[in-house]
């Protein structure tokens, strides 16, 4: 195997563009392969690999036929952010994907923050989390979480933009991201 995007590098440095990608793992969604060993299932989180050659957990025989996303309980409320060149279709330079779970007094139940293309697979920004949960989300708060989540980022240079622009940019994208769930709750 070979990495064609950073030839030099002991590392595969390709970088996971994918709108979806991050959606279904911040819905907490499930993939279904078929291969010649039969049916297989597997959740999003463990789908993706953070590998630029073998980004996916799948088997070369198998197919992706279904995702499913399951139920939500009430209060639930996801946003995505995406940065990208211009407004039109275009891949994501970053996207932020959010499913809060959230009390009628504003307090977070639980919380899914996913970052995109800023690695080889999406990244599941666990500490973050924990930083909001059991918590109202006032602005510090939110703030504390968006510095968590940026210093996972690791935006790579073969991508559009600056890296370090990319990297400021994460912070801002996060807090856009709850901010505007905390709206959208609202209505």
């Amino acid at each position: 195997k070979k990495c064609w995007v950073a030839l030099s590098s002991p590392k595969c440095l390709a970088v996971s563009s994918s709108d979806c990608a991050p959606v279904i793992m911040a819905l907490n969604g499930e993939i279904k392969l078929i291969g010649h060993e039969g049916e297989r299932r597997i959740t999003a989180n463990d789908f993706y690999i953070n590998d630029g050659i073998t980004f996916l957990n799948k088997k070369p025989d198998e197919l992706v036929v279904s995702l499913s996303l399951p139920p939500l309980k009430e209060g639930w409320i996801m946003n995505y952010e995406k940065l990208r060149r211009r407004d039109s279709i275009d891949f994501p330079i970053l996207g932020i994907a959010i499913a809060l779970r959230l009390k009628d007094s504003g307090e977070c139940e639980e919380a899914r923050i996913v970052i995109g293309a800023v690695a080889s697979s999406p990244l599941r920004a666990y500490e973050a989390e924990k930083k909001i949960i059991g918590k109202k989300l006032s602005s510090d708060r939110i703030e504390l979480a968006a510095k968590i989540v940026s210093k996972i980022a690791k935006p790579v240079e073969n991508t559009d933009m600056s890296l370090f622009f990319r990297k400021k940019m994460v912070r801002q994208f996060v807090i856009k991201a709850i901010q505007d769930v905390l709206v959208k709750k609202k209505r």
